[in-house]
């Protein structure tokens, strides 16, 4: 699977990226633009590897679908969602999915910097966004009330940033650290293959980095603040979205809940903005396809550590859930740049790493 959609580029930043971020302009090795990392890489390397396959007469041994969705970045609603349905009418039931997520990483994983470290998602988090409204009668800024919908407001996205959730271990996340420790050096080797014993030792160590916080605990993000029209009118109505991404073992019911009860504040109203989807269920990494996808990327990337990992954002693939015995997300780049950001770009040599590991992986099929 890929996506053939991609996020806006932020309005006034254009200039600021180095080549035109739709241009797809080839410079000093690399290929700029949106969607090169975020999917477009992966669909255009699967195709390539795919008519290399046809021009060498290649018959697959079973059947073999390529799933493009195209809105994946407002939820797959209408593509991917739109897909299952169609071949769940079909009877299909799917061996496993592949679809984008983790990634080669060098030089991220901590007292790993000598070997590049491969994570395959074999979950992804779950997904809500809560709209927090509060209405006050405004008026003129000359003479303020003691409290504004902005002061209520900007008070409750305080406590829900100063109560944050408690840190856990998925199975997924419980899994990397159990794949990582025999690679390690000898204190990190201790430390991760003990973890009843240093849990909270590695909570702490992975509390001062994101995206080792990411994985240990459902996260809060302000996305969305807006009041206001004129400086010298104090405004009625304040809003806020907070996008929560929930770890494995939570539901989208118990983050309300809890944001409901640090507020604890009924001036501030709450609804879902957008959708909400639960996190997945964990694929275990005994399943063939977790073996077949490991000996694909060590083949194509060699001395490379292969680990299961927790995806940290939403994937098409959870549309396949139902009718799919496994569910697998791996991209294969290294080191991705400006994802979601300002100069997107995959290097030429990135790209054609991920033909020859598609390649080889369908050969495997």
């Amino acid at each position: 699977m890929a996506h053939q959609d991609v996020v806006p580029v932020e309005s006034g930043t254009e200039t600021v990226w180095s080549e035109p971020p739709f241009e797809g302009v080839v410079k000093d090795g690399y290929i700029y633009g949106r969607g090169t990392v975020d999917d477009k890489g992966s669909m255009i390397a699967l195709l390539e590897a795919t008519e290399m396959l046809l021009k060498q007469g290649v018959q697959p041994q079973r059947t073999l679908y390529l799933v493009f969705g195209h809105d994946e970045e407002l939820g797959g609603r209408q593509g991917a969602k739109a897909i299952a349905k169609v071949l769940e009418s079909k009877g299909v039931h799917l061996q496993f999915v592949l679809d984008e997520g983790g990634e080669i990483t060098i030089k991220k994983v901590p007292a790993m910097e000598e070997r590049p470290v491969a994570v395959i998602d074999t979950a992804e988090k779950g997904y809500i966004s809560l709209k927090l409204s509060v209405n006050i009668t405004g008026g003129h800024s000359a003479m303020p009330a003691k409290e504004t919908a902005i002061d209520v407001l900007a008070a409750a996205i305080t406590r829900i940033h100063q109560s944050p959730f408690e840190p856990s271990l998925s199975m997924a996340s419980g899994d990397f650290f159990r794949f990582l420790a025999p690679e390690m050096p000898f204190i990190e080797k201790m430390t991760f293959a003990n973890l009843w014993l240093f849990r909270p030792l590695v909570f702490k160590q992975l509390g001062n980095d994101n995206g080792g916080n990411a994985m240990m605990r459902t996260t809060i993000s302000v996305t969305q603040f807006n009041s206001g029209l004129k400086d010298n009118v104090i405004p009625t109505n304040a809003t806020a979205v907070v996008n929560f991404r929930i770890l494995p073992g939570m539901t989208s019911k118990d983050v309300t809940a809890h944001v409901i009860r640090v507020i604890n504040d009924k001036r501030v109203q709450h609804k879902i903005s957008g959708f909400a989807v639960e996190p997945t269920p964990v694929t275990s990494t005994n399943h063939s396809s977790f073996q077949l996808l490991t000996t694909a990327i060590r083949q194509t990337f060699p001395n490379t550590v292969v680990v299961p990992y927790l995806c940290l954002g939403a994937t098409d693939s959870r549309n396949f859930l139902h009718i799919s015995e496994a569910t697998l997300r791996f991209s294969p780049f290294t080191n991705t740049e400006g994802y979601h950001g300002i100069n997107e770009r995959v290097s030429i040599k990135q790209y054609y790493d991920a033909i020859n590991f598609y390649y080889h992986f369908i050969s495997k099929l």
